[in-house]
């Protein structure tokens, strides 16, 4: 049981923000002097750093404010567009909008669902160590 709680402070640390979708894809009050929403930069930045070879923070950041823009455009024209709820609804938007849009977005969403989905079958039993 400690090991379980172990691996989910690990994921939440690692993973938390891009859990969270909607306050992920919702617009934040910008924060910073620059007009930026500081918090969701230091989180991608520090994503970055656990995955340094794999994730670029600054082109993540970009492209979580790009989504956000296009989810409230959706939203304003009266469309009868749903909010991503799960990561794996996120992840479909993002695959929907082409290969190359939300390259960088869509590796780390993509790695989030497969670490939910390895931690779920390990938690029931299902792998043997």
């Amino acid at each position: 049981m400690t090991d379980r709680f172990s691996r989910l402070r690990d994921l939440n640390s690692q993973f938390g923000f891009l859990l969270n979708t909607k306050s992920l894809l919702l617009q934040q009050v910008p924060d910073g002097v620059d007009d930026i929403d500081t918090e969701l930069r230091s989180q991608c930045l520090h994503f970055s750093k656990i995955y340094n070879n794999d994730v670029n923070g600054k082109e993540l950041f970009q492209e979580v404010l790009d989504c956000r823009l296009l989810i409230k455009d959706r939203q304003q024209k009266g469309s009868e567009f749903e909010h991503p709820t799960r990561p794996q609804e996120l992840l479909t938007l993002i695959i929907s909008y082409g290969d190359d849009v939300f390259s960088e977005f869509e590796n780390c969403i993509a790695d989030v669902t497969d670490c939910l989905c390895f931690d779920s079958v390990f938690a029931k039993g299902h792998l043997v160590n």
